[in-house]
């Protein structure tokens, strides 16, 4: 059984955070390795306050893509905290245009069972909220 993604943040120093989440995302590529291996690269616009410290891409291929979203730069925003991950609302309107989502399409997290409906954008601190970096599968583009 997995460890929960809170017990992986609690005792992040002990390298089981890092572990996880390259198991995780090996799964992901297994499960999909076309869009992995000839997917397009897409560089995603950040919009917002916080625009400058994320780094947001895809790989697309036949209506599906990988979004991955990782902050860069942002240990200002960490505050207090005693885990790499930062409170969703210090991320305020700090969002990632998604590759040519149709309304409808969802997204499905690396780290969170719950499906996010998908707009045209995807606001960093619902995105980042329980992980401190994430990759969705995004259909019905």
């Amino acid at each position: 059984a997995r460890p929960a993604v809170s017990e992986l943040l609690e005792s992040w120093h002990d390298g089981r955070i890092k572990q996880s989440m390259i198991q995780r995302t090996l799964e992901v590529r297994a499960a999909h390795p076309a869009l992995f291996r000839e997917g397009s690269y897409q560089k995603l616009d950040v919009l917002g306050a916080h625009a400058d410290r994320i780094h947001a891409f895809a790989r697309v291929l036949d209506g599906t893509a990988a979004v991955v979203i990782v902050p860069r730069l942002a240990s200002g925003l960490l505050a207090d905290s005693k885990t790499p991950l930062i409170d969703a609302s210090a991320w305020g309107d700090t969002r990632v245009v998604l590759p040519s989502a149709k309304s409808g399409a969802t997204l499905k997290g690396l780290f969170s069972e719950q499906a996010v409906t998908a707009e045209k954008e995807l606001l960093v601190g619902t995105a980042l909220k329980e992980f401190p970096v994430n990759l969705f599968l995004q259909s019905e583009l």
